[in-house]
């Protein structure tokens, strides 16, 4: 799945995430555009997940 389609679905996924990941703050679980790589980033540094198992789990929905 190409990444501006995984940013564009990230938005439908967030609140599964919200409630996966309790420890994770709004501001963490929030898209900027043209930083997606960085939440990506930022997501693997806080649930201690692979860049993989995110993009999976957004994608996946």
């Amino acid at each position: 799945m190409k990444e501006h389609k995984l940013e564009s679905k990230w938005h439908k996924v967030k609140g599964k995430f919200k409630q996966k990941y309790a420890n994770l703050t709004e501001k963490e679980l929030s898209y900027q555009e043209g930083r997606f790589e960085e939440m990506i980033g930022n997501l693997v540094e806080k649930t201690g997940k692979s860049e993989k198992e995110i993009m999976r789990e957004i994608k996946d929905g």
